[in-house]
């Protein structure tokens, strides 16, 4: 199946199948969202990632059929990188090195020189209602 243009959707398929046998069924207007018809349980599914809440239930459905592995630690998702602060009730979540690998994908040339923003950035004050933008007083382009 493997290397077929249509081995998504037939992957999904058999998926789709499979975990109907479990009570699961996508949600109809979220793509790569899933539910149990009964249970409390939604997840969500990209490809070969699986972000899940409740797991023992949809774990044992995966594990008839699928080689699973499991990580408890919760710090990777479709390639973003996440670090749980529960002490400060925040969560990071960042791309660490996609910046360089798109920069190497679409062969870009470093720069001799720095290129900055054509206007000066107005920093935003949180928390105001409404931010006008500072008057331009440059000379006018002839």
């Amino acid at each position: 199946m493997y290397g077929l243009k249509e081995a998504a959707i037939l992957a999904y398929e058999q998926l789709r199948k499979h975990l109907e046998l479990y009570s699961y069924v996508p949600i109809k207007h979220t793509p790569g969202m899933w539910r149990h018809t009964t249970r409390p349980i939604t997840f969500t599914l990209g490809v070969d990632d699986f972000g899940i809440k409740y797991f023992n239930h949809l774990f044992s459905a995966l594990q008839d059929k699928y080689s699973i592995t499991i990580s408890w630690s919760g710090d990777s998702y479709l390639g973003l990188t996440i670090n749980w602060n529960y002490e400060n009730g925040y969560v990071d979540i960042s791309m660490p090195d996609y910046v360089p690998k798109a920069l190497a994908k679409f062969k870009h040339p470093q720069p001799h020189i720095p290129h900055y923003a054509p206007h000066a950035w107005t920093v935003p004050v949180y928390g105001r209602t409404t931010q006008y933008s500072t008057t331009d007083n440059s000379p006018l382009l002839d």
